[in-house]
């Protein structure tokens, strides 16, 4: 089977790694002998990423997967990639106000001219809110043969821009959740080193006005500084999941936070780690605090004790829809989740983040999840 994949790739994080890891893995069930495109808008950055996580592909899988790279910014690649592939898949990522969205549904008509399946496989929605971008998103789904979002929250933030719900359109889990939980699995990490991780990353006025940013930004210094008093015995690193400038390098916010903490057992992860080293991380970590969506996602998985930042909305975000999933009993929500905006930000949540009773996340929550996503491939 030959199936191309576009999507947010070329400016990809730790996450979006994730995600390809997990429909990969998805793909690999359905056909022996998978052969994937994958359009990456920066095909030099993607290069790294095949490199560092195809021993991880091919030890999920248990299986060879050959995945060449095209520029999926020029019409003429785009258009042969989808000419030879048996499957089109919009794959993970959020369907938002970006202007590249304009190119994924020209991908989608293409392949419906062409005669050539195509899904969504693992998206978000939003933030979206530009007429055009609303169009393109409504031009994607119209094409579609099917649509499997990442949480069911997604399909009320589609009926909110006007896009009705139609049988095509399913939910499920985040496939990086499917690649968390078979690395899990597999994995054998040993005991917990005296170390608490933390990811936090710098906002935008897409998520937060801006007397709000310069008061997130203070409560991050606070928080790291609380960090490193509960950890005196600890290392506290702060690792990112950005290293590329497109998109936001996390290291840039994470050395400032260092820089004006002073505290001498807060150091960066600044060399880049592939997405098996941040698993890993995650596994043989004391504690781990997360904010970015894939963070906490990894987090829940590998780490018993943690918290959580939620920038993505109280209610309707993405950190909620996940969250819905993994955490009926509402663990987190008994103080140990911060959530903004919030006037009243506190760094208390993290008090007892050592001492406190572990989060216990049961797997199965993924299996009904991840067979949507088996039948929508079928």
């Amino acid at each position: 089977m030959n199936v191309c994949i576009i999507g947010w790739y070329g400016s990809e994080t730790i996450g979006d790694r994730a995600i390809l890891a997990g429909i990969l893995a998805l793909l690999a069930e359905q056909s022996d002998e998978l052969t994937v495109q994958l359009g990456s808008l920066f095909p030099f950055f993607s290069e790294r990423t095949i490199r560092e996580d195809s021993p991880l592909w091919n030890d999920l899988t248990e299986s060879e997967i050959n995945v060449e790279l095209f520029d999926s910014t020029n019409s003429g690649e785009l258009g042969r990639a989808i000419q030879q592939a048996d499957l089109l898949l919009l794959g993970g990522g959020p369907l938002m106000d970006l202007r590249e969205i304009h190119m994924l549904s020209y991908a989608f008509r293409t392949a419906r001219s062409k005669g050539v399946r195509c899904g969504v496989l693992g998206c978000g929605v939003g933030p979206l809110k530009k007429k055009s971008c609303v169009r393109a998103v409504k031009e994607i789904l119209k094409v579609a043969d099917f649509a499997v979002f990442r949480d069911a929250l997604c399909l009320s933030a589609l009926e909110q821009v006007g896009i009705r719900k139609e049988a095509r359109f399913q939910s499920a889990i985040d496939p990086a959740a499917h690649c968390a939980e078979l690395y899990r699995r597999k994995g054998s990490f040993g005991e917990s080193l005296p170390r608490i991780t933390v990811n936090l990353r710098a906002l935008s006025t897409d998520y937060i006005g801006s007397e709000g940013i310069a008061q997130f930004n203070q409560f991050a210094e606070q928080l790291v500084q609380r960090i490193s008093e509960l950890g005196v015995d600890h290392d506290v690193l702060l690792v990112p999941h950005h290293y590329f400038y497109v998109g936001g390098d996390d290291r840039v916010f994470l050395n400032r936070l260092r820089f004006n903490s002073g505290c001498e057992n807060i150091r960066v992860q600044n060399v880049p780690m592939s997405l098996a080293q941040t698993m890993n991380l995650f596994a043989t970590s004391r504690a781990c605090v997360g904010m970015r969506f894939h963070a906490i996602l990894l987090m829940t998985v590998f780490c018993n004790h943690c918290r959580i930042v939620n920038y993505t909305g109280k209610q309707f975000g993405k950190i909620q829809g996940y969250l819905q999933t993994v955490d009926p009993t509402g663990f987190f929500k008994r103080g140990r989740m911060v959530s903004l905006p919030d006037e009243n930000l506190s760094t208390s949540f993290v008090d007892d983040l050592l001492g406190d009773e572990p989060f216990e996340l049961n797997p199965s929550c993924f299996s009904e999840a991840v067979d949507v996503y088996r039948k929508a491939l079928q």
